[in-house]
């Protein structure tokens, strides 16, 4: 199920018009829900985390993060050999070589779990968006 999940994070933040704003709305929708309701196969799966803060309240933390490369392209440069009378002229460009940044994308997503339901959400990092279908996708039906 935490394939499924970063599958779909990797889709949505590449997606068009993927927002913040339609993150906080799918993962507040959870809030009411059962933490069970949450884990459920389907829904966000098995947190990467649990962390027991007292007898009825825990925090379930999911997190997304992918680290890469950008690829490299390389347009080759050209060599153009002009002759005017008797005089050689060679004008050259070099190549042109874009990509191979590195980069990271992380989101955080922390479920706050009272009593067995949800009682708020946060999210952090620069990868915590979603397109308007991921959104209705990933929110609590």
């Amino acid at each position: 199920m935490k394939i499924l999940f970063y599958a779909l994070v990797t889709i949505i933040t590449l997606s068009g018009c993927a927002t913040y704003e339609n993150y906080l709305k799918s993962t507040r929708s959870w809030i009411g829900a059962s933490k069970e309701s949450l884990m459920a196969p389907g829904a966000w799966g098995s947190p990467d985390q649990v962390i027991k803060v007292s007898e009825n309240k825990e925090m379930l933390v999911y997190i997304y993060d992918e680290q890469g490369t950008t690829p490299v392209e390389v347009k080759p440069g050209t060599k153009e050999v002009k002759w005017e009378g008797d005089k050689k002229i060679v004008t050259e460009t070099p190549p042109i070589i874009t990509g191979g940044q590195e980069y990271e994308k992380y989101c955080k997503t922390t479920f706050y779990v009272e009593n067995g339901n949800i009682v708020d959400v946060a999210g952090k990092g620069n990868s915590c968006v979603q397109t308007d279908d991921w959104s209705e996708a990933l929110s609590r039906h």
